[in-house]
């Protein structure tokens, strides 16, 4: 019975994360009358991970400082295609908040839209005779939904 349990798996923060390296790089037991460091089977048995995990995270350290705080997962960001469109886009619903403006899913597509065809007027196709376009980007719910996430944006 007991041989065969698997122990749930569970995901840190990026601080629990740098706190446990911070404790493996800077603290220092007394052993046989003199200081010496810590191991990272104590480390990692004093907070509760595999040494294995520990491992791992001192490999990814730098991935780890990078990350964005409080992620739990890290390097598992997608490349933003169209960087300026969003960076923009997030500039305009920040102003427009700050003036009282209710804003919704259609707002943020509308400006998306019009920004990505101000920004990136070459990636865009007109199509003859009416005042449609063709955008290589979907503008879906899927991204949508990311690019909330992305940039932390919430309904009020």
């Amino acid at each position: 019975e007991g041989a065969c349990t698997v122990k749930p798996r569970k995901s840190y923060t990026r601080e629990f994360k740098l706190q446990t390296l911070t404790l493996l790089h800077t603290s220092k037991v007394m052993r046989d009358g003199r200081w010496v460091q810590v191991s990272k089977h104590q480390v990692a048995q004093g907070v509760g991970i595999s040494r294995a995990t520990l491992r791992e995270w001192e490999k990814n350290a730098d991935k780890i400082l990078k990350s964005r705080k409080g992620s739990r997962r890290v390097g598992y960001e997608r490349a933003i295609h169209w960087p300026e469109m969003e960076k923009q886009l997030v500039e305009n619903f920040r102003n427009a908040r700050e003036r009282g403006i209710a804003i919704y899913r259609g707002w943020f597509l509308r400006h998306a839209k019009q920004i990505f065809r101000e920004v990136y007027p070459e990636e865009v196709t007109v199509i003859p005779g009416c005042s449609r376009f063709i955008y290589p980007l979907k503008f879906s719910n899927t991204w949508f939904q990311a690019f909330r996430s992305r940039h932390r944006i919430s309904w009020r």
